[in-house]
């Protein structure tokens, strides 16, 4: 059984075909929001590359260029199509790619969607990643200068310390033998460097003996310390996640989603 038949006047079909032609040129802009938004996810996971292991950056900002260039191109040439269908003698050459050009609509969607639910799906797989790179860089800090001045300036610009705590140190041997009291070569401490001190403690830090309150002057660990008490690893999924991460899937989806209300609207 056929569903019922829509008539337009040829003025109908003309504003008809304007709105829908202007509306695929305005989704344009969409798009470029996609390779705005690639370009800042991609910019900072390389800044912070040296502390991700297992973690390729390049899917979820070329998946977002992929999108936003496939986006492009689609809504110039829909909007074409759409556009130039409101003229009667371009009608019958025009008409044959409505169809295809509302399928690619529907296609740029589902890519959008996708983008969108990556960049939360990626938020676990990269605190992963940087809680296993943070912890190689920390392994490599006694023997390795680069690695031990990208984890100092990492500790003191986040303000934090180890992985996920300070306490990540004191299983780590991180003082070269050489620098290293004999009695303690070969075992752990707990000690953590410098740069895991607090500079919103008044009292000269203490980074070495942290937990031996015998060995220090009106001092308890259990009460209080002056290092940096969350982990970097936190730290950096905090601006990640938040900044980052969860505010271009939000953008993303909430993209895609007004595209299809427009389209079902129009």
């Amino acid at each position: 059984m056929a569903g019922p038949s829509v008539e337009f006047t040829e003025e109908g079909r003309v504003k008809l075909a304007k709105f829908l032609g202007f509306g695929h040129w305005v989704c344009i802009l969409p798009s470029f929001i996609c390779l705005i938004l690639a370009l800042v996810v991609q910019v900072t996971i390389e800044d912070k590359i040296a502390f991700i292991e297992n973690y390729n950056g390049a899917v979820l900002p070329g998946l977002l260029v992929f999108t936003g260039l496939f986006g492009l191109i689609a809504h110039i040439l829909s909007g074409k199509a759409f556009y130039t269908n409101r003229l009667l003698d371009e009608r019958e050459k025009w008409t044959p790619f409505l169809i295809p050009a509302i399928s690619v609509t529907a296609i740029i969607f589902l890519f959008e969607f996708i983008s969108g639910i990556m960049c939360f799906v990626h938020i676990s797989d990269l605190e992963e990643s940087f809680n296993d790179g943070i912890r190689k860089a920390m392994a490599a800090y006694k023997n390795d200068a680069t690695a031990k001045e990208q984890v100092d300036v990492l500790q003191m610009a986040y303000s934090c310390c180890g992985s996920r705590s300070y306490r990540d140190w004191f299983s780590t041997s991180w003082i070269h033998p050489d620098y290293m009291n004999a009695k303690k070569r070969g075992t752990t401490s707990d000690d953590v460097p410098f740069s895991c001190c607090s500079t919103s403690v008044l009292r000269p830090c203490i980074h070495y003996d942290v937990h031996e309150n015998a060995r220090h002057y009106k001092y308890d660990y259990r009460t209080g310390t002056t290092l940096n008490s969350l982990g970097c690893t936190d730290r950096l999924m905090a601006f990640f996640e938040g900044s980052v991460l969860t505010t271009a899937g939000a953008i993303v989806l909430s993209l895609s989603f007004i595209q299809v209300g427009y389209a079902f609207w129009g």
